[in-house]
């Protein structure tokens, strides 16, 4: 089977609880592996949402994987994945003024800089 490399943020949004293990479970996602209960967060696919939600798990099934847009975030548990999506709606904010979550992630990935 051949696996679709898939697309990480430079600067990836981790929870607290999945960041002792983030490179082994980037790793295994990477390799198409199976793993716990993994939850990613996404730039959104449809392109009226800002961001996806989804168990790692839904990257088994091919069309997903080859669909699937940049990965932002990586949380341990569907609440962790909440939190980070409001520290990344925070960050937008502080460094936008405005919500447009899908512009700033892009146009760090293109220009990274700390925060």
């Amino acid at each position: 089977m051949v696996t679709v490399m898939l697309k990480w943020y430079k600067e990836l949004y981790i929870g607290k609880h999945a960041e002792k293990r983030i490179d082994r479970f980037r790793s295994r996602i990477d390799q198409g592996k199976r793993l716990p209960r993994i939850w990613l967060i996404s730039l959104a696919s449809n392109g009226r949402d800002q961001l996806d939600i989804f168990d790692a798990r839904n990257l088994y099934q091919p069309a997903f994987r080859a669909r699937c847009p940049m990965i932002v975030g990586v949380a341990s548990d569907y609440g962790e994945a909440l939190e980070l999506v409001i520290r990344i709606a925070d960050d937008v904010y502080l460094g936008r003024g405005d919500g447009n979550i899908r512009a700033w992630l892009e146009g760090r990935e293109e220009h990274p800089q700390g925060l």
